[in-house]
């Protein structure tokens, strides 16, 4: 990247917008600044790349850059309701802000590859935040356990009860109301699995996060392209009995129910081939080729398992971490570094202490209370 280059490239784009060294001022937000592109690029494009002169916080206001256009000066900042630009009563019309605003549209447009340079350096430090989405994703697979519930409910209900249903030919069919509910209740229960497993891919990088093992955001790209027992095994002590009894029963299901099904009902292990013998066809997946620690494969004992082992993470070694990720506040790799998770995670008021610390510096910085 040729930053010096591409600086004079943006600075050629915005002429004759230059930065102005005008006292900060109160202004009136006008209608033209609200076409600036996002917040983050217009800092980027003129305080990073251009190195204008700006102003730091003020009350609502996060940052503000004066920039002159042909003698003209307007204020363009981040405030509590939205980047804008703004005019002192009188100064100039929306005129000159619509030329500025498209003069910046234009200096984006040209700076792009800064941009993208900015992101993947970033990646490398950890001065980020990841997002966090334990509770949405648990929530969706509480959700679909319900539905399941209910479904085999109502089919054991059901069951043995015949459905007679008359043809347009004149004939009668007959079919049993209790398989077609136990079907679409093995259907729910695969939802409920997939679901399952998303939140506990989701979990487990925060987990490795909170623990100390993922401090950048390369660390954190390399764990979420992991095989999911990978990532188990990263933040869980699978010498433990207990672990591994859970670990040893997930991944024969996530073999033998899930992964099946993830690959169009092919599943990797030959499941869906019949070889030709004298005795017909037989399964190429014979019986002895399976885990022998699985439990019984039903829907009703998978999503059993599941929900075990969603209690168990929210009860067991790594519960006062699942205090932190049922909070829904993203995760900061700077946490991981300076050892501030380290000392929260010593006991469920220390991390409830740090939980409330945390929500009141972000509810400040979301309503620009400086």
């Amino acid at each position: 990247m040729n930053i010096a280059k591409l600086r004079k490239r943006a600075t050629e784009a915005i002429k004759p917008l230059k930065s102005s060294n005008s006292e900060w001022r109160f202004g009136n937000r006008t209608d033209a600044g609200r076409n600036l592109p996002e917040y983050y690029l217009v800092y980027f494009l003129l305080v990073d790349l251009l190195e204008f002169e700006h102003f730091g916080i003020h009350e609502k206001v996060a940052w503000s850059i004066p920039v002159d256009l042909d003698g003209e000066t307007v204020f363009i900042e981040h405030r509590k309701l939205g980047l804008g630009i703004f005019i002192a009563d009188g100064s100039c019309d929306e005129s000159v802000v619509a030329e500025v605003v498209e003069l910046i549209n234009k200096g984006v447009r040209v700076a792009r590859p800064y941009f993208d340079w900015r992101a993947d350096q970033s990646l490398k430090g950890s001065n980020l935040n990841v997002t966090n989405d334990a509770v949405e994703l648990f929530e969706r697979f509480e959700y679909l356990a319900s539905l399941f519930d209910d479904k085999l409910i109502e089919a054991i209900e059901q069951r043995g009860k015949v459905v007679t249903k008359r043809l347009k030919g004149g004939g009668i069919s007959y079919s049993l109301a209790g398989y077609h509910l136990e079907r679409e209740a093995d259907w729910l229960a695969l939802a409920t699995i997939e679901g399952f497993f998303s939140w506990t891919e989701h979990v487990f990088v925060h987990l490795a996060i909170l623990q100390g093992s993922c401090k950048t955001g390369l660390d954190v790209d390399e764990l979420a392209g992991e095989r999911w027992r990978d990532k188990f095994k990263k933040v869980l002590d699978i010498t433990d009995p207990q672990v591994k009894h859970y670990y040893d029963d997930l991944v024969a299901m996530r073999s033998q129910v899930r992964n099946v099904e993830a690959h169009g009902s092919f599943g990797k292990n030959g499941e869906a081939f019949h070889f030709h013998s004298g005795a017909g066809a037989v399964p190429v997946m014979l019986p002895h080729l399976r885990n022998n620690r699985t439990r019984d494969s039903s829907a009703q004992d998978s999503v059993k398992l599941a929900r075990e082992f969603s209690d168990f993470l929210r009860t067991g070694p790594t519960a006062t971490a699942l205090i932190f990720l049922e909070s829904g506040l993203d995760t900061r790799l700077s946490g991981a570094v300076n050892g501030e998770y380290k000392v929260a995670l010593a006991s469920e008021e220390d991390m409830r202490s740090f939980i409330e610390y945390r929500e009141y510096i972000e509810d400040a910085y979301t309503n620009m209370d400086f």
